[in-house]
């Protein structure tokens, strides 16, 4: 982040590290990927709970945990693959290790294509 506003994430981490002592997450790395997942997922912007109430059972943003988002939200920019690796998560129930190897061997491209001797 460079520019006007560029210093606000440090200055924050120091000033939530100082008055909030106790608690834990709110490092500088940690508070500019709660950035890129506001980013990331615009539709969670009004989170209210009536809205979380409308939310359709498919929406999977909320079924993982925060280190599986930040490694999604790292390594893969397209919303729909990042989605079908939400699904596949929540399906399989995938941990964090889990999920960044099947990231790395890009299986959601293999999906579907195994090989058989009955051609």
């Amino acid at each position: 982040m460079e520019g006007w506003g560029a210093g606000v994430i440090p200055n924050l981490a120091v000033d939530l590290r100082n008055d909030l002592s106790e608690q834990k997450g709110f490092s500088e790395r940690n508070l500019s990927r709660m950035v890129a997942f506001f980013r990331a997922y615009p539709e969670t912007q009004p989170f209210l709970p009536q809205a979380v109430a409308k939310m359709p059972p498919e929406n999977l943003i909320w079924s993982i945990p925060w280190g599986h988002h930040a490694l999604l939200i790292e390594k893969i920019k397209d919303t729909t693959i990042r989605y079908w690796y939400m699904e596949q998560t929540n399906l399989h129930g995938w941990s964090r290790s889990t999920l960044a190897s099947m990231i790395t061997s890009s299986l959601h491209t293999r999906q579907g294509q195994s090989t058989n001797n009955f051609v």
